[in-house]
This record gives structure tokens, C-alpha cells and sequence, in this order.
């Protein structure tokens, strides 16, 4: 069975500063914690811890590595249209993503600082993994948007497949097998 990732970035003045970055998340990784977890999907083996709840408490959370699709969810707090969507995101997440090893969510977040993305996950009850912009894998980068918010279905050969704000419409992309 595949697996499918989703992943998060918002408003195209937040991808402008996105890209201003020079210092890419690889080079800053210790090549200790840059290993592939055991039975990575290809693309899945670029993803490294990132933050998140678990149990209600915030710190380093993994995500799924053995999905063969991602979705790659773009957005940031101080983003109306991402306040907007986020309670229906996360909703989409717990109906069609939540329990399953097919799918996997992951945000790359555009928030100034990590408080204002914890305070947003926290307030929301984002149950995915969320990387700020300079700590993001490299693919989800690769087709970051010119605004936010923005959800891409990724494939296993790194190209999107499908794109929009709707959880439930990119799951219907994925092959059924």
C-alpha cells in the first residue's frame, strides 16, 4: 500500500521571504540525524523530525516517512485566509488522513518565530508535523507557492500531481493502489 504526506506553506509576501533564505535545512542538519528511518519511501527519507503536538504537549514530532505521496500544506498564522482554513483543514486531516499509513500531512510554516506557530497549532489542534521555512524538505520547497495557503499533492517521483485548499478533493488524486 502507498503512502501520501501533506505538507504546509502560506501568502505569496511570506514565499518571497521563504526564498530569501540562503542557508538551505541540509546544511545545518548534523549528518547523524540526516539517516533515512528503515523503510522511507523515497521521498520520505528526506523528512527529519520537526515540531508538533503529541498528546497535547509541544516538541519534536516525526512524520510518517514510509508515505509515497505527500501533500505539502503551505500557511502561516498572521495569514487571514489561513486562519480561515485551518479549522477545516484539520477536520479534512482527522476524516481522511488520520490512522492510516497512505497519507501523511506535514506544514511548512511561514510564521515569523516557532511561539507563533506553536501558539496557532496549539489554538487549532493541528495534529500534523510543521517545519518552519528553513528547516522544510527540500521537495515540499522545490514547489512552494507564490501564495498562501496552498496545499500540493507530491507523487514518489517528486512531481504534484493535484493542488488546492481541500483535503478531501487532493485525496481523491491519489491511485488507489
Amino acid at each position: 500500500m502507498k503512502a501520501i504526506t501533506i505538507i504546509s506553506i502560506c501568502c505569496a509576501c511570506a514565499s518571497a521571504f521563504a526564498f530569501a533564505q540562503d542557508t538551505p535545512a541540509a546544511a545545518t542538519t548534523p549528518a547523524a540525524a540526516t539517516a533515512p528511518a528503515a523503510g522511507a519511501s523515497k521521498l520520505g527519507a528526506e523528512l527529519k523530525p520537526g515540531l508538533g503536538l503529541t498528546d497535547g504537549k509541544w516538541g519534536e514530532k516525526t512524520p510518517n516517512t514510509k508515505a509515497e505521496y505527500y501533500i505539502a500544506y503551505y500557511s502561516a498564522s498572521w495569514c487571514p485566509p489561513c486562519r480561515n482554513l485551518a479549522p477545516h483543514s484539520v477536520e479534512g486531516y482527522n476524516k481522511h488522513i488520520a490512522g492510516q499509513d497512505k497519507v501523511e500531512l506535514i506544514s511548512i510554516s511561514f510564521d515569523q518565530t516557532p511561539q507563533a506557530a506553536k501558539a496557532w497549532a496549539e489554538k487549532e489542534k493541528m495534529p500534523w508535523v510543521i517545519y518552519p521555512r528553513d528547516k522544510a524538505p527540500e521537495f515540499a520547497m522545490k514547489h512552494a507557492p507564490n501564495g498562501i495557503p496552498t496545499m500540493k499533492l507530491i507523487g514518489p517521483d517528486g512531481k504534484v500531481i493535484a493542488e488546492g485548499r481541500d483535503i478531501a478533493q487532493l485525496m481523491s488524486k491519489v491511485p488507489a493502489k
